[in-house]
């Protein structure tokens, strides 16, 4: 049961150096100094005066514009996006901005604005801004400009947040493709799209690439900005959802627990980023099986994204399904069902039936009653889910093998034996080859394989498919004995 992290996003600031002069125009490049290097506070006061400086002396043009847009792209990076919003749409309204370059460049205000509307999860809006961001941009400039890259990041984003991982990982590869070559193997802007094909790739299981992406993005960022840069907790957290998913617990608690610490000295406590490590984090206890530490932290990831994002915002239905996940554990099933339910009212809202998210909380619910017998309830979900899952994810996805295996063992339950033996035949062959091997779901499996084949009357193939489940077991020992 897979939780979401979040991905990276660089809000666009006009460049600049720091300067000791008290000009609209020196302040606002001081604040983009302050700001690059993680003074967020700093960065605040300088665009603040620098605001206040440009009014006082009747300075309604660009030197406004430019730092309105740096002040919004700041409070976008703080999680204050009501204001963020504001300050994007007042600096839009400003004249004399240029289309593509410059210090005040419209598409770049466009393209922040983008941004915030996909972190609000208004995803129809932050499309059609993006498109019309690279329709310019690739009008203007070409193809295979930067600029052009930073767009197609962009949408790479929003796809990755609507389930569109093909999609996304085209886009994400193709702007890697253009940032190396225009800038080199080591620039920032390349890390942030590593970290977003590292976040592409684990979806999609294609882990030996996304550990190879995230650790490029990680000595990047740490090169590039010191270790302890809020921007570098960002690639850590992608990091440790990684080793969450190759089942290595231990890496994963003590990267999380490295970008909290980071992330609580630069950030407010309220930070829509840090509550995205909380919540991971809170999701890695509760497969540890460490379920009151994990509700705690659910519960204030949970309070900080209502209060920051709203009730009804995608992040807040990826901590109810977290939450719904552990009222289970703890065989609360009434608080289960209502917190999963609530969760998937919640993206069939934002993001759609379709989404892989939707799905994954509809085999959660499946599961839930499953556990409950109510095997035909759990039905319906599960086969929604391994639907969804591989429109989404492909034929040959582990996470819709996962949810196949679930749907086996209801149809085992109600003696719909031809169809588990095609679910679990199926499931089977994906989970055998995945790497790294998911041997708890192997050996669930097996056990459901064999107590069809028993149903059957095959009691000796199912002899050698629970022999097969014992030999997993002892790897698994194995392998939590190393750990």
């Amino acid at each position: 049961m897979k939780h979401l992290a979040a991905i990276v996003l660089l809000s666009v600031l006009s460049a600049a150096t720091a300067s000791t002069q008290t000009s609209p125009s020196d302040r606002n490049k001081a604040g983009y100094q302050a700001y690059q290097e993680g003074r967020y506070s700093e960065a605040e006061d300088y665009f603040l005066k620098a605001i206040s400086g440009a009014e006082a002396i009747g300075d309604h043009g660009p030197t406004l514009g430019a730092a309105l847009s740096n002040l919004a792209a700041l409070y976008f990076r703080e999680g204050k996006y009501a204001d963020a919003e504001a300050l994007d749409l007042r600096a839009l309204a400003i004249p004399g901005g240029t289309i593509g370059s410059g210090d005040f460049d419209i598409t770049t205000v466009r393209s922040n604005l983008g941004a915030l509307y996909l972190e609000e999860g208004k995803y129809s809006q932050a499309e059609a801004l993006d498109n019309d961001v690279l329709a310019t941009r690739e009008k203007i400039f070409g193809p295979d400009d930067p600029r052009v890259a930073g767009t197609l990041c962009d949408l790479g984003v929003l796809y990755y947040a609507q389930g569109r991982y093909f999609e996304a990982e085209a886009l994400e590869e193709r702007a890697l493709s253009i940032q190396e070559r225009e800038f080199g193997r080591d620039h920032p802007a390349v890390a942030t799209t590593l970290n977003n094909l590292a976040l592409l790739y684990r979806e999609l299981g294609k882990y030996a690439e996304a550990e190879s992406s995230v650790q490029r993005a990680v000595e990047i960022r740490q090169s590039a900005l010191g270790a302890n840069h809020p921007d570098v907790a960002r690639v850590l957290t992608t990091w440790a959802g990684l080793d969450v998913s190759e089942g290595k617990y231990s890496a994963a608690e003590g990267l999380f627990e490295q970008a909290l610490s980071i992330q609580g000295k630069a950030l407010r406590p309220e930070s829509p980023v840090r509550a995205a490590s909380l919540n991971d984090l809170g999701a890695l206890y509760y497969l540890e099986g460490k379920y009151t530490k994990a509700l705690q932290l659910l519960t204030d990831a949970l309070t900080i994204r209502e209060k920051v994002l709203g009730p009804e915002h995608p992040e807040v239905a990826s901590t109810l399904n977290d939450l719904g996940n552990v009222y289970y554990r703890q065989g609360k099933y009434a608080q289960a069902e209502e917190s999963l339910k609530e969760a998937l009212r919640i993206y069939e809202k934002t993001v759609g039936t379709e989404n892989p998210r939707a799905a994954r909380v509809r085999e959660n619910l499946g599961v839930v009653y499953y556990n409950q017998q109510k095997f035909d309830d759990a039905q319906v979900f599960l086969e929604q889910s391994v639907v969804t899952l591989t429109a989404n994810l492909g034929p040959e996805s582990v996470d819709a093998a996962l949810a196949s295996s679930k749907l086996g063992a209801t149809y085992v339950a109600r003696g719909f034996y031809s169809q588990a033996e095609s679910s679990c035949a199926h499931a089977l062959a994906i989970l055998e080859k995945a790497s790294p091997h998911d041997y708890p779901s192997l050996i669930q499996t097996l056990n459901t394989y064999a107590l069809l084949l028993v149903k059957t009357n095959r009691k000796a193939e199912a002899e050698l498919f629970e022999t097969r489940a014992m030999v997993y077991k002892a790897k698994l020992l194995e392998n939590m004995n190393k750990k």
